[in-house]
């Protein structure tokens, strides 16, 4: 299979594809809500455009996270927040909804995972290009998740944007440059092996026993 053939079967999803169906969801009975639901992500599904289709020479964690950040700008209008605080909302309210888009999210992960294998020349179902594909879109529905949690508590505007900007980011990062480090860990351990030591040094309460003169 081609790039391009690849591509065909996988673009990465947009960022708030959920919050786009928002304003039509509230307004429509539970099949219907559904129906469009679904709609919404088969469009994005066959979109050609993405990681499948990136420029020669750019990697894949790179388009995906091209792709990811080029849609927060959007979230300083009034109409994406409202359309998010809607979708939020309706879809955090149906079960059936949140069961369908686990199951969109599952069928991209597995796409994407199909044409990175297939581009690295793995056998399908290499676990490496599973793994790298879920950490991926691991970090795409946190952002997501994120970005949701903050509308509902009110945040608005530029401030919302560069928010979420800034975490998608420092995650992306974080898968750029590995999980190899400790990430914390040894500075962990050496605070916890200090307060050890000072608690092995501290001295043993004294406890004052008032006799009283009778």
């Amino acid at each position: 299979m081609s790039r391009r053939h690849a591509a065909s079967s996988f673009a990465a999803p947009p960022l708030f594809a959920r919050s786009h169906a928002g304003t039509r969801l509230a307004a429509v009975g539970a099949q219907q809500q559904q129906r469009r639901h679904d709609s919404e992500h088969e469009q994005a599904d066959r979109d050609p455009e993405g990681v499948g289709e990136r420029p020669p020479g750019e990697s894949v964690l790179a388009a995906f996270r091209r792709v990811v950040l080029e849609g927060t700008p959007r979230l300083a209008t009034t109409q994406a927040v409202e359309n998010i605080e809607t979708a939020a909302r309706v879809v955090g309210a149906s079960r059936s909804l949140q069961a369908r888009e686990r199951e969109i999210v599952a069928r991209y992960t597995d796409r994407l995972a199909a044409l990175i294998g297939e581009e690295a020349g793995l056998r399908h179902g290499d676990v490496e290009a599973a793994a790298v594909a879920a950490a991926l879109m691991g970090t795409q529905r946190a952002l997501v998740a994120h970005v949701h949690a903050s509308v509902l508590e009110g945040r608005r505007g530029r401030r919302l944007a560069t928010e979420a900007r800034a975490q998608a980011e420092r995650a992306f990062a974080r898968l750029e440059h590995g999980l190899s480090d400790p990430y914390g860990r040894a500075q962990a351990l050496e605070s916890l092996t200090a307060a050890d030591a000072v608690v092995d040094r501290a001295p043993e309460p004294s406890i004052a026993i008032e006799v009283s003169q009778g």
